[in-house]
């Protein structure tokens, strides 16, 4: 007589596992990255305000000499991302801090205020923010040029 194989079809229970166990481990470490990129993206769009701002601050500047009664372009602008923009202290001619309100991107930044302030007429500005008590777990989401130090 003869003895017949039989062929193996499919996965075994053990394979089936392992696979399910390194995709859990991927997701595990994977969503929580996903979830920090997204916050970064909704935090672009007060940056790049702030970028705007100073725009406009240094073109007031080179037109006027300085910043004695600046204003901004559109004070009431608002989005998605940002509740409100405004001018922070103006102590001098030379200085001015421009600033955007956060909002709409995670409880913990929310309500937050970015600023970026220079002292020396525009040469040089120095990004602060995360104002209002905000937890230092947000701090990583934030540029490398920026402070923590509050806003003036």
């Amino acid at each position: 007589m003869q003895a017949m194989r039989k062929v193996q079809a499919g996965f075994t229970l053990i394979e089936l596992l392992i696979v399910v166990a390194i995709v859990g481990i991927l997701a595990a470490v994977a969503i929580p990255a996903y979830q920090d990129y997204t916050k970064k993206a909704k935090l672009s769009e007060p940056l790049a305000k702030l970028d705007e701002l100073k725009l406009q601050a240094m073109e007031f500047y080179t037109t006027n000499g300085g910043f004695t009664n600046f204003t901004l372009a559109d004070p009431s602008y608002s989005s998605q991302y940002v509740s409100s923009v405004g001018i922070g202290a103006t102590a001098n001619i030379n200085t001015v801090e421009v600033r955007t309100v956060v909002k709409g991107v995670h409880a913990d930044v929310n309500g937050a205020t970015l600023c970026v302030r220079t002292t020396d007429g525009g040469k040089t500005w120095e990004g602060r923010g995360l104002e209002n008590g905000t937890t230092t777990s947000i701090k990583k989401l934030m540029p490398k040029n920026f402070s923590t130090a509050d806003c003036a």
